[in-house]
């Protein structure tokens, strides 16, 4: 006769709880080489051994225990436990898609409380150039400050874009006229979108890669002086177009905030 274990051996050999033995055999994925009709007590064969080992390594793969239990019932099992781990692969590729993104989001968050405040050279220009860029934007044309906040939120959680990954850094598309005035007048507000841009979407904007000249300063202040950046620029005959972008110094307040402007050349 074949040598048989109980349900607390089997168990204890695999690192397993009793009750997961037990509800292996409720859902009729591996029912006990006996049970004692007097007792009641469960005993597992050798040749068990094999399965239970396999139903472990295939939820470490990720498969349900009801999706286990599906490749056992079928006639083709091989086939359909291949179809399995066909679609459990993709599962998990977008998922590693999905967390690659998330921490290049944490990356970039992480850098958008990098400005120094104290930097003596905040307002001395330095010339970079970006690549193509997209964002998220809504017009700010007659509106308050408040205004736009409010759109740009509305947009950002609607139901078109709740799923759209965007940075939560807010741009400005600033008036040139005005700006070479010191004058702040935004003509567009948005968040920098990364990953798949949808195509055909006028809330989305493009900015083409190109040279800027830039400078670092507090523009929503009377604290901020571009008159360098803006003769080096001109010299080098800017686009028209002045990108200023928000880098947070407080979790609070905003009036305060460190902005990179880029004057595109």
């Amino acid at each position: 006769m074949e040598e048989l274990f109980t349900i607390g051996q089997t168990a204890e050999m695999f690192g397993l709880s009793v009750q997961a033995l037990r509800y292996y055999s409720k859902i009729g994925l591996l029912t006990p080489r006996y049970t004692n009709p007097n007792s009641g007590y469960r005993y597992y064969s050798y040749e068990q051994f094999n399965i239970i080992d396999r139903i472990k390594h295939l939820q470490h793969l990720g498969l349900s225990l009801n999706e286990i239990h599906d490749i056992y019932a079928s006639p083709n099992q091989i086939s359909d436990l291949k179809k399995y781990l066909v679609i459990q692969k993709k599962k998990v590729t977008e998922e590693i898609d999905r967390l690659s993104q998330l921490s290049f989001d944490i990356s970039e968050y992480e850098k958008y409380f990098s400005f120094d405040d104290n930097n003596d050279l905040s307002y001395i220009p330095y010339k970079v150039h970006r690549p193509t860029r997209h964002i998220l934007q809504v017009s700010c044309i007659g509106k308050t400050r408040e205004q736009r906040h409010i759109d740009l939120f509305r947009l950002r959680h609607s139901q078109e874009y709740k799923n759209l990954d965007v940075l939560r850094q807010f741009v400005l598309v600033l008036d040139w006229q005005d700006f070479k005035k010191h004058i702040i007048t935004p003509l567009k507000m948005g968040l920098l979108v990364v990953g798949n841009i949808p195509s055909n979407c006028p809330d989305i904007m493009k900015l083409p890669a190109r040279n800027s000249i830039c400078f670092q300063g507090k523009i929503l202040t009377d604290d901020w002086n571009g008159q360098f950046a803006i003769k080096i620029a001109q010299a080098h005959s800017c686009s028209g177009v002045v990108i200023a972008s928000e880098y947070e110094n407080s979790l609070s307040t905003f009036d305060n905030c460190i902005y990179e402007v880029e004057i595109q050349i």
